[in-house]
């Protein structure tokens, strides 16, 4: 047995009650847990519109907790019938454990936490079982209050992924009927050549601010599920050195933060200050999975502040993070940003709504640029490149050469450069053909293989998935990786599941991965869809 080991199961001896801190650390824990249940946009009016004496409340849970961690409790019970009158349902349970666990990872140790969440199953089993017993519950209740025992086996289910029948493979589902829809996909390689992938929640039944993450040993064939994280969103997974990262926001339009993994994804860091992760304060931060790439002694990564006037797209300003390679990139002091660049309404005959979700590359001259997706719903699709300069604190951008025409560019894209074939390759939402009533901004049923040679002039080289049905279906926000003559891919994936399929394009359904054969032999002749992409 290794050190580590020996001290966490002498640990693991000892009460919960005490290693949690006792009472003092018990009501820690309630005031920080109660403290997001007030603000929390579905759980708030639930308890606010009950609990008019906080403390009184946080005092009476404290002894029920104290009493199931093993600690000395005036607790009297009645924990069941107080939760009758809440007409609580699946969505109120599953968001309180959401935060339960968001909580006890950020307050507790790694041991403590995980058995404060099982602890939580435990109490759901109970409550089932003690509602089962009586007479009147309504079945939708008993339910309601078993999910969050069987919350973690439900997720991990591969019965809904029977389901998927499209291309690819699908690494994870989320039904549309849960209002918890799949974004922001990401992957990586890990040493042993296994792969991670990535994917947030959003949507009404989400808290905009969780992330999962899965792994294959089998490049692609099968995958579980090794983590979830709350306080990561919009996040690229990347590696450097012996870690792998997740970078991106604490929340929607949060602070950016980075977490580090030296376990293969199984656990990750806490951005909780400047030393730590917590690479931003004060919030209003905007970003996606985009590339992170280094040159020049840096890690490059491209990022949004919400800080300009207006709304969604014209508030977006544009700039560039760096770090040097060898610095520790959990320490705020070693990143440095370009100063923020927004989008003038003036641009494109006043149709630039916007720019967002750039991407860091290395440009023909060897300069660091940001391609960025550009908001523009009329004819050719447009992306614009700002140039950093090397230390990474100005932009320059010329809207007479620098907006360029983009297949897909209304809708996010990732670019990077192959050494072999010296051309640049991204994965688009073309539209190969108009459909009337819909800007381009909501055509997400084909995913297309683009290439340029210079950034500036680009070109279809076939179309990889497509369905007819632009209303339900959408193959977007690819994240994707060369791997010798192949591409491997993941995509936030619109599609059928027998279950009422998706909310529509937009609000995704599946995580799914895919691989395109032999990418660099792909020319305009190869228009079939799906054009290499195999489940093998």
């Amino acid at each position: 047995m290794n050190p580590s080991e020996s001290i966490q199961r002498e640990a693991a001896a000892s009460p919960l009650y005490q290693r949690i801190g006792a009472e003092a650390g018990l009501r820690r824990l309630l005031t920080a847990f109660y403290a997001d249940i007030r603000q929390h946009s579905v759980l708030g009016p639930v308890f606010n519109s009950r609990i008019a004496d906080w403390p009184a409340h946080i005092s009476k849970v404290s002894d029920f907790w104290a009493r199931q961690t093993g600690g000395p409790s005036a607790y009297g019970g009645g924990f069941a019938r107080a939760h009758l009158s809440l007409g609580i349902g699946p969505e109120h349970l599953q968001h309180w454990l959401d935060l339960w666990d968001f909580n006890c990872r950020r307050h507790l140790g790694p041991l403590e936490a995980d058995e404060m969440v099982a602890l939580a199953r435990h109490v759901g089993q109970q409550l089932t079982r003690i509602l089962a017993g009586r007479p009147g519950i309504p079945l939708g209740l008993i339910l309601a209050l078993l999910l969050p025992a069987l919350r973690g086996l439900a997720e991990s289910d591969p019965a809904p992924k029977a389901a998927y029948d499209g291309p690819g493979v699908a690494i994870d589902h989320s039904p549309a009927r849960g209002q918890r829809f799949i974004g922001s996909p990401s992957l990586v390689f890990i040493r042993g050549g296994h792969y991670l992938a990535s994917h947030d929640f959003f949507g009404p039944g989400s808290t905009y601010s969780r992330t999962a993450v899965f792994e294959s040993t089998d490049r692609g064939v099968s995958w579980a599920k090794v983590a979830e994280v709350e306080g990561q969103f919009w996040s690229t997974l990347f590696s450097h050195w012996d870690g792998v990262y997740l970078m991106g926001t604490s929340r929607e339009n949060g602070d950016v933060v980075i977490r580090r993994s030296l376990d293969r994804g199984r656990t990750w860091s806490t951005p909780r200050d400047a030393e730590s992760g917590l690479l931003t304060e004060g919030g209003m931060y905007h970003t996606a999975p985009v590339p992170v790439i280094v040159h020049e002694g840096r890690v490059w990564r491209a990022m949004e502040d919400v800080k300009g006037p207006g709304g969604w797209g014209s508030a977006f300003r544009s700039f560039m993070m760096s770090a040097p390679v060898e610095s520790d990139l959990l320490r705020r002091a070693n990143w440095t940003a370009s100063e923020p660049m927004g989008r003038n309404p003036e641009w494109l005959n006043g149709q630039f709504g916007g720019w967002l979700e750039g991407n860091a590359v290395v440009a023909p001259d060897g300069s660091v640029v940001n391609v960025l997706r550009v908001d523009y719903r009329k004819d050719s699709e447009k992306a614009a490149i700002i140039r950093i300069d090397s230390g990474g604190l100005k932009q320059r951008f010329d809207p007479a050469s620098d907006i360029v025409d983009f297949p897909g560019g209304c809708k996010k894209f990732t670019i990077r450069h192959d050494p072999e074939s010296k051309r640049y390759w991204s994965l688009v939402n073309h539209v190969p053909r108009p459909f009337p009533g819909r800007t381009p901004d909501r055509v997400r049923n084909t995913l297309a293989l683009a290439s340029s040679s210079d950034l500036k002039r680009w070109e279809i080289r076939g179309v990889l998935l497509q369905h007819p049905d632009p209303e339900t279906h959408g193959f977007q926000y690819c994240d994707w990786l060369f791997e010798t003559t192949d591409l491997i891919a993941v995509s936030r994936t619109a599609y059928d599941d027998g279950l009422g399929g998706a909310h529509n394009q937009h609000d995704a359904n599946f995580l799914t991965f895919h691989r395109v054969k032999d990418f660099r032999a792909i020319g305009l002749e190869t228009n079939a869809a799906p054009a290499g992409d195999t489940k093998r």
